[in-house]
């Protein structure tokens, strides 16, 4: 006997799976208003102040050049923050979906450090471009990876985890 589940089977347990993700890696704490005040224990699990602040001291360590210029044309982080992290990228305009999927198996493995320095490796390969653009250049840019460097947003994953690494440990 052949037993197929029904469209609303698959739905519902996608559904409870995703709601056993977001508790498990504590997602929910990048939707709530306002923002928690600690970070839970768990290494895969962060409020989105320490998310913020953990990626701007990376950003200042790996690349400071381009953490100035950010500054210095008033780059608002409050957008990357919630096009990139409070969508787990899933928007696509940074990284195709492939990429997003070895990006969330780098999360569900190693959690929010690994994928951190795995955007900040990103953006390495773009910084040469970002320097020469204003404010609204660097944010068209953003959204644009596709069109403007399609050799670097259809980059090979392991090729962006191994730069993850090596920046790691330096």
């Amino acid at each position: 006997r052949n037993v197929h589940t029904s469209t609303s089977e698959v739905e519902q347990r996608a559904f409870w799976m995703l709601v056993v993700i977001f508790r498990h890696f504590g997602l929910e704490c990048l939707y709530a208003p306002g923002l928690p005040s600690s970070m839970s224990n768990s290494a895969s699990q962060i409020n989105p102040q320490i998310l913020y602040t953990k990626f701007n001291g990376l950003l200042e360590s790996q690349l400071p050049a381009l953490k100035k210029h950010f500054e210095n044309e008033s780059v608002d982080f409050a957008d990357i923050y919630t096009r990139w992290f409070r969508t787990m990228f899933t928007e696509f305009d940074l990284i195709p979906p492939s990429t997003v999927a070895r990006l969330w198996d780098i999360f569900f493995i190693q959690g929010w450090d690994s994928l951190l320095n795995c955007v900040i490796a990103l953006l390495s390969l773009l910084e040469e471009d970002l320097l020469q653009l204003p404010l609204e250049g660097i944010l068209l840019y953003l959204r644009t990876i596709q069109q403007q460097r399609p050799e670097i947003y259809h980059i090979d994953p392991n090729f962006l985890l191994n730069m993850k690494l090596a920046s790691s440990l330096k």
